[in-house]
């Protein structure tokens, strides 16, 4: 990891946008942050669209230290969690300027270690009087690298959107290194999870590895079992009819959904109409996703608008 130094200009531009975290939070909250909730937004306020960064983990959570060999321990904040989107929208502002600098300084996107490297120079030159601690005080900080994560069935991930924001999935059964996935309808700005009731489905579920859940890439951001209920459980995958002569018409004439429960494997012969729309025929319809050409098709808008569960019980079965 190359050293960057910002100039006297970024560093000045770096303090002041610090300061317009700080003071947003403090409009909100009538007194400045902790180091530790300041630190929390900025771990949750990571870009979701900037091509400055590379492989920054999200949540961003930090080790730091104090002058004097100090370690500054904190916890989540309840007075975080309940923000505006103001405050988060100011940090994220702030992370992709710095984000851009250490791309231009060293012609490659910014690592985590990088934005710690430079996050720490505006802090300890912003000297900002927290609730707490003067930033100043900052001594080291580090990105904290996580451990592998499982996520289990009701957590809730966040994908990041290509639109600034990111898209929501809940776990529908999990595996050794596979997903089931029921996705949310909308793109929200924060990854944290609202009242449940405002939620609904966007798509039958889909299966996908869960390699970006585990690095921290996926965070998860909340679970409930309630939203298990906007899902089929457990969920379908389709099989094309067999062609084999030596199979015989193994899945109907035209396919069947499978699901695989406590109780068994159930099959069920689907009607042309559902075999169409789900993209049996054209062959367009994939049993599983690699996570990252998930994420893609997701930020393209090929699961928008459906099919939504339960889309077969429109169709008359033949």
């Amino acid at each position: 990891m190359a050293k960057i130094t910002l100039i006297e200009s970024d560093l000045r531009t770096a303090k002041a946008l610090l300061g317009e975290v700080v003071e947003a939070f403090a409009a909100e909250r009538q007194r400045n942050p902790t180091l530790g909730e300041l630190l929390e937004v900025l771990g949750l306020s990571v870009p979701g669209n900037c091509e400055q960064l590379g492989s920054v983990p999200f949540p961003l959570v930090f080790r730091v230290k104090l002058k004097g060999g100090r370690r500054y321990e904190a916890t989540p904040s309840e007075r975080v969690a309940g923000l505006n989107d103001i405050t988060f929208t100011e940090a994220s502002e702030l992370l992709a300027f710095l984000a851009e600098r250490v791309a231009v300084s060293s012609g490659q996107p910014a690592e985590a270690g990088e934005l710690a490297s430079v996050l720490l120079q505006a802090l300890r030159a912003a000297q900002l009087r927290l609730d707490d601690v003067s930033s100043g005080d900052v001594a080291s900080l580090a990105v904290h690298a996580p451990k592998r994560i499982k996520a289990v069935r009701g957590d809730v991930v966040a994908i990041r959107s290509s639109e600034s924001g990111h898209h929501f999935a809940v776990i529908l059964t999990e595996g050794s290194t596979e997903v089931a996935v029921g996705l949310l309808s909308g793109v929200f700005k924060e990854p944290r999870l609202g009242p449940v009731g405002e939620y609904r489905a966007e798509h039958i579920p889909v299966f996908t590895g869960d390699a970006l859940i585990a690095n921290g890439k996926w965070p998860i951001i909340g679970h409930s079992e309630a939203l298990l209920g906007l899902f089929p459980d457990p969920p379908e995958f389709y099989f094309r009819p067999s062609t084999s002569v030596s199979v015989g018409n193994r899945y109907g004439e035209h396919g069947a959904a499978i699901s695989k429960g406590k109780e068994g494997r159930t099959v069920r012969l689907i009607s042309r109409q559902e075999a169409v729309r789900i993209g049996l025929p054209d062959v367009t319809y994939r049993q599983s996703y690699d996570e990252e050409l998930f994420e893609r098709m997701l930020n393209e808008g090929h699961f928008a608008g459906g099919p939504l569960p339960g889309f077969w019980r429109d169709y008359p079965q033949e």
